[in-house]
């Protein structure tokens, strides 16, 4: 990967800004939805079709907040994501539901995203953790993998409804 100074920073940056537009224009016309990346720097490598944004990461899909440290974006020969890595602190915020791990993996297409690395989710006053979670940003459905949660029920206190 070839890091750029001086001019070629400055056509690194518009890279970034035309990658940026090409990514949510990509997935507005998949998906009909916005897209929004903010990252304190843009590593592009065209020749593996990916982009790498990282410090203080910042990405906003179909109504789902991610923040992490750095996001890797595979994309395919025309420019469209396939295949989201985020790593560093992961969190993701989704119709009052709450994710965090130290990893995230999703798959564009489907809308999986699978976190590792301590994931705990936590909706309400309820907190799922687990080896591994499947969270899908389009349904809500989550999957955890070797499960252990804490869950609150309403009514009165020491009985179930």
């Amino acid at each position: 990967m070839t890091v750029l100074r001086g001019r070629g920073l400055k056509l690194l940056l518009w890279m970034g800004v035309l990658f940026g537009a090409l990514v949510a224009t990509t997935l507005l016309a998949q998906e009909k939805t916005e897209v929004e990346i903010r990252a304190d720097k843009l590593e592009i490598d065209a020749e593996n079709r990916q982009a790498v944004f990282t410090g203080n990461v910042r990405f906003s899909y179909d109504g789902v907040q991610f923040e992490c440290a750095q996001l890797l974006i595979r994309y395919d020969e025309r420019g469209a994501p396939l295949f989201l890595t985020a790593t560093g602190k992961v969190t993701i915020r989704q119709q009052g539901t709450l994710a965090e791990a130290a990893r995230a993996e999703m798959t564009v297409k489907t809308g999986v995203v699978v976190l590792s690395g301590n994931p705990r989710v936590v909706r309400d006053r309820n907190t799922l953790s687990g080896k591994t979670v499947r969270l899908n940003v389009r349904t809500g459905e989550v999957e955890v993998a070797e499960a252990v949660g804490t869950f609150v029920f309403p009514g009165k206190a020491g009985g179930l409804p």
